[in-house]
């Protein structure tokens, strides 16, 4: 009896201490995973529209006129929120009216234009653009508006969006916003993650162009075998720990090398300054990032 009590006894901690291992992994899988999540764009900005207002451009000409009107009751003027979001590679946008004062315009008119380019410098190519028209009939708070469209391609992204209010007897009174933000999405609308390393004190650029095709496989393999097998531990560690004063005996476990210019993109295994030491946690994003390039 005394045998099979203790036999039952040492069952029990066995499980007991598979159960603690299981629930171990479990959560460190769970920190992986929840690490690796990547932010969708969504930018937004609360537009007011003034009767009589001379022709704004740009978020601070907008953002004084707002501060020379602290209480926009006094004068007729209608507000809209105008929205821009990615979700599983389609592009959202559109406008919502959040308030209006005084006499209704006769019409309002919000434009979104969405602007594309592989080169984050230099001049954008418009990638579609929507107008919408709104009468009397639908101007009131919380009338909305959208329109989707599919990403299609890793970019950098730009927005312009202009409007106008027009009154019977007055001329009309424009808003413009030449530059609405600027974005790097890959073909799922997913932000390049804006990680800087744990490891040392520097933050990993947005490539420069994005002209980047598939590696040949063979072409890849041996820059990623003389990576995992020389150029890592032979010669990039030791620059870094040079470059950045780690010491010679730096403990590397869990730090793993970011190339900015992915290899199975056409990437090298230099220059090492393009090369950054990340943490798994912060490496893993890109690497999840990449995957919808």
């Amino acid at each position: 009896m005394k045998k099979l009590l203790s036999l039952l006894l040492f069952v029990v901690l066995i499980f007991t201490s598979l159960g603690s291992a299981f629930a171990l992994e479990a959560e460190t899988s769970y920190f992986e995973t929840e690490s690796s999540e990547l932010q969708n764009f969504s930018r937004e900005i609360p537009v007011t529209f003034f009767k009589d207002h001379t022709p704004i451009v740009g978020e601070e000409a907008h953002n004084q006129l707002l501060s020379e009107n602290p209480s926009p009751l006094s004068r007729d003027s209608i507000a809209v929120m105008v929205r821009i979001n990615s979700v599983n590679g389609i592009l959202s946008y559109g406008y919502r009216v959040t308030s209006m004062t005084g006499s209704p315009p006769n019409r309002l008119t919000v434009t979104v234009t969405p602007q594309v380019n592989k080169h984050k410098n230099n001049a954008y190519s418009q990638y579609g653009s929507h107008t919408w028209y709104v009468n009397t009939n639908n101007l009131r708070v919380g009338y909305q508006e959208t329109v989707d469209t599919y990403i299609g391609g890793t970019n950098y992204w730009r927005f312009q969006m202009s409007g106008e209010i027009y009154y019977t007897g007055s001329t009309n009174f424009p808003v413009n916003y030449p530059d609405y933000g600027h974005s790097l999405m890959n073909k799922k609308g997913e932000v390049y993650p804006n990680i800087c390393s744990s490891v040392v004190p520097q933050c990993v650029p947005e490539p420069g162009s994005l002209n980047w095709v598939k590696a040949p496989r063979d072409s890849y393999n041996k820059l990623r075998s003389a990576w995992d097998n020389t150029v890592r531990n032979k010669q990039w560690r030791p620059y870094i720990q040079q470059k950045y004063s780690l010491g010679a005996n730096f403990n590397w476990d869990g730090i793993e090398g970011h190339h900015v210019h992915p290899l199975d993109l056409g990437g090298t295994n230099g220059p090492f300054d393009s090369i950054i030491p990340l943490r798994k946690s912060e490496h893993t994003p890109f690497t999840s990032w990449f995957v919808n390039y």
